[in-house]
């Protein structure tokens, strides 16, 4: 066989062994509009996020995979505390938030 083909034959094997994976979609903000999902950090096997609702505002969020769960409502109300940085340093979540 010629060694060109040897590393796409390998590729075409190992594609036969993966599983797909799914996504699950989480509404977020009700309305409609858009919820701008960022800083998108993994933490305790949870996926941690800032994100926008007509509710709570700009806030941290995190989902387990199930579901989207509101992390603080840290500025009371539909003002936005605007979560940035959300970084994982010695088994600890941190953030910037305006309270």
């Amino acid at each position: 066989m010629n060694k060109r083909y040897l590393p796409v034959l390998v590729l075409l094997i190992l594609s036969c062994f993966t599983h797909a994976q799914s996504f699950n979609e989480f509404v977020i903000n009700q309305t409609g509009a858009g919820s701008f999902p960022t800083g998108l950090t993994i933490f305790n096997s949870k996926l941690f996020f800032s994100a926008t609702d007509s509710t709570h505002g700009y806030e941290p969020w995190f989902t387990d995979g199930t579901n989207a769960q509101l992390l603080a409502d840290i500025f009371a109300g539909p003002g936005n505390s605007f979560p940035l940085y959300l970084t994982v340093d010695s088994n600890l979540l941190f953030f910037q938030a305006n309270d």
